[in-house]
């Protein structure tokens, strides 16, 4: 299974990497049906050994908010990628 490291994305320049080519990204986006199943399976596995993470309400929270907003880019057929702030 992918882990969250897998989804990120960035721009070259975002390193300060200046590139003449808009073409010459490090970004790649991903289906919303990645993000659905890799956060379900993250839920689920929380849900069945709550002793995994520490504050699992909390965890479950945010899990459920990916969800939403994956079935919400799957709904308008938009891609998405998590990306790191600097």
């Amino acid at each position: 299974m992918k882990g969250i490291d897998d989804f990120v994305s960035q721009d070259l320049g975002d390193f300060g990497i200046e590139t003449e080519d808009p073409g010459d990204l490090a970004s790649q986006w991903f289906d919303p049906s990645e993000g659905l199943e890799w956060a379900s399976k993250i839920r689920d596995h929380v849900r069945e050994n709550p002793g995994a993470v520490k504050n699992k309400d909390g965890v479950l929270e945010e899990l459920n908010e990916y969800i939403s907003v994956f079935e919400k880019a799957k709904k308008a057929n938009v891609q998405w990628h998590f990306k790191i702030d600097f």
